[in-house]
């Protein structure tokens, strides 16, 4: 019967652990409380991240619970000479313990090959109902199986608890420096935004499906620009920058496009000095919520449970229909993001305005 749980007899004797976690920005956000545990159990270990994607290594290279990132662009083609010299670099760098999150399906051969003492991970993955296995999850000490349902911090958790480490809070962090505070007052004195009550939106996203449309967006800033004295910045990345202008023309004026000149970091300190976040189920919005901004969150076609906020000053809106989950990145209706209606954002919006003193004017 394969074991629940490691025994360490001698936590000081671990040297060097490796975490991957190779999904997008919001996936590590959500795998930071997991790695704060992991640093406060292991104050003498060496903590090596691999990273598939760029944003989340951005977020990774900043966190002080990592000593080290290693970058494996999972996009790029390789050929087995490249994974094989992978390997080779691996096993150099003689880890003690091999941790994969949820989504590693196919990982527990490399941490194997890896030469790591104990590892950790998962041999199914189930998500919107299909169940992705790992046939070398044999190899791992622990394998653990995601239930489809589970909060994404939750599961992450339990690898923690296969390490025998308990009871710990699921706390989001993250970090900005003074550089970054600097240049968010600069960009703010740019565009007007200094001492005003700011809403960051970021209507995009990777993925199509995920996308409320832009004419709500459009009808949903025009009422608030017209009943609060606020003013709107949206965010996003420069891939997002064209839709982003779209937006703006829609709306006529008033709102400030900021995508793809921000970097990670620096987004993040914008983000601080906003009052109210709204947008799609994506990086951002992950951000946002570890930065304690009150938010409300647009999901479709991902599996709410286990992407919902893990906080109280988020609300999150959703059909729930019946054919979501699907988690398609070009549904031919996205209805399920259709029928978010104008209104329901407005409801929410007013909601937090209202709880943090912006009071409504004359039209």
């Amino acid at each position: 019967m394969k074991k629940e749980r490691i025994l360490l007899t001698d936590c000081q004797k671990i040297k060097r652990i490796l975490v991957t976690r190779m999904q997008g920005l919001g996936d590590a956000v959500c795998f930071i409380p997991t790695l704060r545990i992991l640093r406060e159990s292991f104050p003498q270990a060496e903590i090596t991240v691999l990273s598939g994607r760029l944003p989340a290594k951005e977020l990774f290279e900043v966190c002080p619970f990592v000593n080290k990132v290693i970058f494996y662009d999972v996009d790029k083609e390789r050929n087995f000479f490249d994974k094989l010299n992978f390997i080779k670099y691996l096993r150099r760098q003689r880890f003690d313990i091999s941790v994969a999150s949820s989504y590693e399906v196919g990982f527990a051969l490399k941490a194997f090959l890896s030469g790591a003492k104990y590892r950790i991970g998962f041999s199914q993955h189930v998500c919107n109902g299909t169940i992705a296995r790992d046939f070398f999850s044999f190899l791992n000490t622990v394998s653990l199986v995601s239930q489809g349902n589970e909060n994404e911090i939750d599961v992450n958790m339990r690898l923690l608890g296969a390490l025998g480490i308990e009871g710990k809070e699921c706390k989001l962090d993250l970090w900005v420096n003074e550089q970054d505070k600097l240049f968010a007052g600069e960009l703010f004195r740019q565009h007007a935004l200094t001492d005003k009550k700011v809403l960051a939106i970021h209507p995009s996203s990777n993925n199509e499906s995920r996308n409320w449309p832009l004419e709500k967006y459009a009808q949903l800033i025009t009422y608030v620009l017209r009943h609060y004295e606020v003013k709107i910045v949206l965010v996003g990345s420069q891939a997002h920058y064209d839709l982003n202008e779209k937006l703006c023309a829609l709306v006529g004026g008033g709102i400030t496009n900021i995508a793809g000149k921000t970097a990670l970091s620096q987004l993040m300190e914008v983000l601080r000095g906003c009052v109210l976040f709204i947008g799609n189920d994506s990086g951002p919005r992950h951000i946002a919520v570890a930065m304690g901004l009150p938010a409300i969150i647009l999901f479709g076609p991902t599996i709410y449970k286990q992407v919902r906020p893990y906080t109280e000053n988020c609300i999150g809106i959703s059909k729930h229909l019946s054919c979501s989950p699907c988690d398609q990145h070009n549904c031919a209706c996205a209805r399920c993001m259709q029928l978010i209606t104008v209104q329901e954002v407005i409801v929410a919006a007013e909601y937090f305005l209202d709880k943090i003193g912006i009071k409504k004017i004359d039209s």
